[in-house]
């Protein structure tokens, strides 16, 4: 055995044995080719990795830049958002600065002169009311002053302090005192001479009576369920259409009853029954939760307490004023349009060298001939503002409301208060 081995070693030595692969003979040739087409993929393979990281540095770095450049946008608005906030806080300030200078200015008058408060579109409170007011517009103002020669209004000093406005804001201050204040409702020996009947007024107007009917409503059944929810007592009023106050919420779920409480905003009136939204919009530019009785006016009686459920006939809205004295004939609804017309383009008040009555006599040909006279309506001054404001700076906006009350001197004086005005709402976006 061990020569048959030796003897085959010795015979196959002598010849080249084949390469094989898996057992499968290959040639040289094809070996080396082989060698040679690895050695050309590798290189292949090295470019496309090259690429690749070239490919992802460039992302890498493209993404770098595009963040920076966004958080540096982002810095910038939230710098400009601030200033726009600061801008609309400034305004809010200014207003209530001119309110109070106009209290100070009736006050001058009425010790000095003995003229009676008003308040009017024309009066000082109101004369900014849609003027951008900013660094630039001032500038504008001194420049044309010294152009045309006139009288300065605002020295270097005043033009310096603006000149720290990056900015502008538009001022908006209107009259609260000139709509219906249902917050009343909660006395019901005063609502009963002045916010109820107000109510049956504004919603007996044609137009508007009509589009309740089609609702399935009056004037009396609405009015009624907004004093019902409003007022403390339990008692349900003669003219509402169910016996228990809490009956129309009875199938409501989640449950619910009447608040039997004064209202924080006029959106809560939604939730009275036959309030829909159609409703809300045609009549809540005409109705007001401010102000609501504050503590000091608890001493009050109620026939004191009158005069702040009045509405100022020189600051409501020729719509609204129209609506409340809607048994006019053609001819006086031609001449309280064409004298509401030249008022209003005068911006004048009516005075108090006239009383309600005469006025409403002269305007409305209304003659008080019941016992509730729609005299005891009205007044010519007003107590509450809303002022809206509008501040820019740059690319970004800012919006800031507030309602004031503007607090009697006696008020004043008697609670020992150290503020002139009330802060009753506040909101900012």
């Amino acid at each position: 055995m061990k020569f048959y081995r030796q003897y085959f070693k010795r015979f196959f030595s002598s010849y080249d044995l084949p390469t094989t692969r898996y057992g499968f003979p290959i040639s040289k040739k094809g070996i080396e080719k082989e060698g040679k087409s690895r050695k050309i993929k590798e290189r292949g393979v090295a470019i496309i990795l090259a690429l690749m990281i070239i490919v992802f540095m460039v992302g890498f770095v493209a993404d770098v830049i595009v963040s920076s450049k966004v958080a540096n946008q982002m810095s910038i608005n939230i710098e400009e958002k601030s200033k726009a906030d600061y801008m609309a806080v400034s305004g809010i300030n200014l207003a209530r600065f001119l309110i109070l200078i106009d209290w100070g200015l009736d006050l001058f008058l009425k010790n000095n002169m003995k003229q009676e408060f008003t308040d009017g579109p024309g009066d000082i409170w109101a004369t900014i009311n849609g003027l951008p007011i900013g660094s630039g517009e001032v500038k504008m103002m001194a420049d044309l002053q010294k152009t045309f020669d006139l009288s300065d209004i605002s020295d270097e000093k005043t033009i310096s302090q603006f000149d720290l406005f990056s900015g502008r804001f538009i001022v908006n201050v209107s009259d609260e005192d000139s709509k219906i204040n249902i917050n009343y409702l909660i006395k019901e020996n005063l609502s009963k001479k002045s916010v109820y009947p107000q109510l049956l007024a504004l919603f007996s107007c044609p137009a508007e009576k009509e589009y309740l009917e089609r609702k399935d409503l009056t004037p009396e059944k609405l009015a009624t369920r907004i004093a019902d929810y409003i007022d403390k007592n339990k008692r349900v009023r003669s003219s509402a259409d169910y016996s228990n106050e809490k009956d129309p919420y009875s199938n409501r779920n989640p449950k619910h009853v009447p608040k039997n409480l004064p209202l924080d905003s006029l959106d809560e009136m939604k939730l009275i029954d036959g309030w829909d939204d159609d409703i809300h919009t045609i009549f809540s530019p005409y109705l007001t939760v401010y102000p609501i009785i504050k503590e000091y006016y608890k001493t009050l009686k109620d026939k004191d307490l009158m005069k702040f459920a009045t509405m100022n006939i020189n600051t409501g809205s020729r719509a609204f004023l129209g609506c409340l004295f809607s048994e006019m004939d053609l001819d006086c609804q031609e001449n309280f349009a064409r004298l509401e017309k030249k008022r209003q383009k005068d911006q004048g008040n009516y005075t108090n060298d006239q009383s309600i009555k005469d006025t409403l006599k002269n305007i409305f040909c209304y003659n008080d001939k019941n016992k509730d006279s729609k005299a005891d309506w009205f007044k010519k001054s007003s107590s509450t503002f809303r002022i809206k404001v509008e501040g820019f700076a740059g690319d970004q906006t800012s919006q800031a409301e507030t309602v004031i009350y503007r607090l009697d001197p006696t008020i004043i004086k008697k609670n020992k208060l150290e503020k002139a005005t009330d802060l009753l709402y506040w909101n900012m976006r």
